[in-house]
């Protein structure tokens, strides 16, 4: 069996590398034929165009792989592991598996957010599937990985950047994923080893104790948004914690207020006074328990992205730096570290499941300090000479 690469133009068969152009027409795109004898070196010999979304040699090498095996298996089927699975292709059991992942997953996050991470998944599942194309999921080895990381790396996103290393290593965390469950449910052998790539995760961008002061005291004639970013700083909540909260997830008699928290679980942050009484001027009579705080009137919906009014209310503030939600919980972590509180602390209050995650704030504060210090040092520095 071999693998013989033709010019998709002029339909000239190439020799050397697959990278270089066609000599006769200069065309770069390439097919990919499967040159075999299905009944032995006796019988009668063929070939296969593969697909023309297959764009190079290592995947047209799995598509041959993929031949000898199925006629090794229809010679000796008794020598076949998975009798079936060789023919099974990498989009073939996604829906299966994410409706297995669906049911498996369930909890009391709120429905559409619990949702949009569902189809997050399924998404980046189709991407992987439509940029390897079609293969057996069996074949899927490191080489199709590296080329898929290769390919997705030089992809564009919707602001025109290259898509990002994090990203591609999510894409692939959920092909580990997926892979599992073929392998438990499906009883498919596929255990590819994928190396993820490198990436530097950016240091947090934070607010001034300074900042956060002015910020709150330029909101105080909103107080909708005041009590919103007040749950945000004072709780360290994120978004999705914040805007699904209810009235009856605060208790005033434990000063407690309670938040599902990513995965489902739940998250008790300490009701501090000036958040109560930012609350207390947002509650109008007694509403009901079932409630949403921060429920916006026009939509009916929880509040979807303040980004206008932290536009508006940073502009009056006099604060001309950009302003996103997740920086009000980045600030209070790294204020609280500042303030030598213990990591661990800050741990829970934040509720990451690894204190690694958590530790990423010190180097913010080690940032701060170095800032803080240059003036002063340089000072000493030239006053000592």
């Amino acid at each position: 069996m071999a693998i013989i690469i033709k010019c998709a133009s002029c339909k000239a068969r190439l020799k050397g590398s697959d990278r270089d152009p066609c000599p006769n027409c200069g065309s770069k795109e390439k097919r990919y034929v499967i040159d075999y004898w299905p009944d032995g070196r006796h019988g009668k010999r063929c070939q296969r165009y593969l697909n023309e979304s297959i764009k190079s040699l290592a995947v047209a090498r799995v598509f041959d792989e993929s031949t000898k095996r199925s006629i090794k298996e229809r010679r000796n089927p008794e020598t076949a592991k998975f009798p079936t699975s060789h023919d099974t292709m990498f989009k073939d059991l996604i829906p299966d598996y994410m409706d297995y992942y669906r049911l498996e997953h369930r909890s009391n996050v709120n429905p559409a957010r619990l949702e949009k991470s569902f189809r997050e998944r399924e998404q980046a599942l189709n991407i992987v599937s439509k940029i390897i194309g079609p293969i057996p999921i069996t074949h899927f080895d490191k080489n199709i990985a590296d080329n898929y990381q290769l390919t997705r790396s030089k992809q564009k996103t919707r602001r025109g950047t290259n898509v990002k290393n994090r990203t591609i290593n999510k894409e692939l965390t959920y092909v580990l994923s997926y892979f599992k469950w073929c392998r438990e449910k499906k009883s498919i052998d596929v255990a590819p080893d994928i190396s993820m790539l490198h990436y530097d995760r950016p240091l947090p961008d934070t607010l001034s104790p300074k900042e956060i002061q002015k910020f709150i005291k330029a909101a105080q004639d909103e107080p909708f948004y005041l009590a919103f970013f007040l749950v945000c700083y004072t709780l360290g909540f994120r978004l999705s914690e914040a805007k699904y909260l209810r009235w009856r997830d605060i208790d005033r008699e434990n000063k407690t207020v309670r938040a599902v928290q990513k995965g489902g679980s739940d998250k008790i942050g300490a009701l501090n006074k000036w958040l109560d009484q930012a609350l207390k001027k947002l509650k109008k009579g007694k509403p009901n328990p079932d409630d949403y705080i921060f429920l916006v009137k026009r939509t009916g919906r929880p509040i979807e992205n303040p980004r206008r009014a932290i536009d508006r209310i940073a502009e009056k503030a006099g604060i001309k730096r950009h302003i996103n939600v997740h920086m009000f919980r980045h600030s209070i972590a790294t204020h609280m570290m500042a303030n030598d509180t213990n990591l661990r602390t800050i741990q829970a209050m934040l509720g990451h499941k690894d204190v690694s995650t958590t530790q990423k704030y010190t180097h913010v504060v080690t940032d701060n300090i170095r800032k803080a210090t240059k003036d002063m040092f340089e000072h000493m520095r030239r006053a000592s000479r």
